[in-house]
């Protein structure tokens, strides 16, 4: 009877123990979608941009548009991919250049689709540009860095450490900002020079009964850069992302950025403040 006793409060305190989150519990995180699957996001994203200097400007541009990621097969452990931009709509208070007007920005930024492919860890390689010209400097900015953001920091811009996660985690990666900027500016800013991004596994959570990983991404750091028109230069970097991924495939449920980025040329300094988010729609 004591025996049957013991054995019965032996398996009662089991069940508090992991009830109370004493036993550790397996939380390696791995990019597993299903394949030929189609993960559409509402994305939003608001720029402050401020010149000062020898010229003085200020506007605000509002981009809201649908990204659809579309899973692929998967071959050896890769697995093919495409990030499509649609339903694009701008709104900005300041003058655009020839050819960069809302209408024609949203034109070519729906027209480009961004391939590759990506393993277990969200490393993405054999990036390529389809259904635009990459020798037109208009199809660079439409595509806005995206290409090397992805190349450096994974296909959501979170690579996945190969071990379990755990609260308060960090790892590091480096972003190369040169050819970002070289994208984004259509070739006006360049430098060959990376910045590092530090990410930190802040908890878990449960969204719609499946738990998901809060991770956090902090790009903080100066990088010397250099302008045909204006000469020498920094690059001042200051912000911070978050990403909500949902820890049964690895994909992304939200994810947001907000921070500034200076760019001070000395004749010319313009002031980025930055915000944007992306959402996963519900089916």
């Amino acid at each position: 009877m004591r025996a049957r006793t013991g054995m019965w409060l032996a398996a009662v305190m089991a069940v508090a123990v992991a009830g109370a989150g004493l036993i550790p519990q397996d939380r390696t995180l791995r990019f597993r979608p299903t394949a030929n699957t189609e993960y559409a996001y509402n994305s939003v994203s608001e720029t402050s941009m401020a010149i000062s200097g020898m010229m003085e400007q200020s506007s605000d541009t509002k981009v809201t548009s649908t990204r659809v990621l579309k899973i692929k097969d998967t071959v050896d452990g890769w697995t093919k991919f495409e990030w499509h931009t649609r339903n694009v709509k701008t709104e900005s208070t300041g003058e655009s250049m020839p050819g960069m007007d809302a209408d024609s920005t949203g034109k070519v930024m729906e027209q480009v689709v961004v391939a590759g492919e990506v393993n277990e860890l969200a490393t993405v390689r054999n990036i390529r540009v389809v259904g635009g010209d990459t020798s037109d400097p208009m199809t660079m900015m439409a595509i806005g860095g995206m290409g090397q953001t992805m190349a450096d920091l994974g296909i959501s811009g979170t690579k996945l450490p190969e071990g379990p996660l755990a609260v308060g985690q960090t790892w590091k990666s480096e972003l190369n900002i040169g050819k970002v900027l070289n994208e984004q500016s259509g070739g006006m800013v360049t430098s060959d020079k990376s910045l590092p991004v530090e990410y930190k596994v802040e908890g878990f959570e449960m969204i719609d009964g499946v738990e998901h990983a809060k991770i956090t991404s902090t790009t903080v750091g100066s990088v010397p850069i250099s302008s045909p028109m204006a000469g020498e230069g920094t690059l001042e970097s200051n912000t911070v992302g978050t990403i909500l991924v949902n820890m049964t495939n690895g994909i992304a449920t939200k994810s947001s950025i907000e921070g500034t980025q200076t760019i001070d040329l000395g004749m010319v300094v313009i002031t980025l403040t930055l915000k944007s988010v992306e959402e996963l729609k519900k089916n």
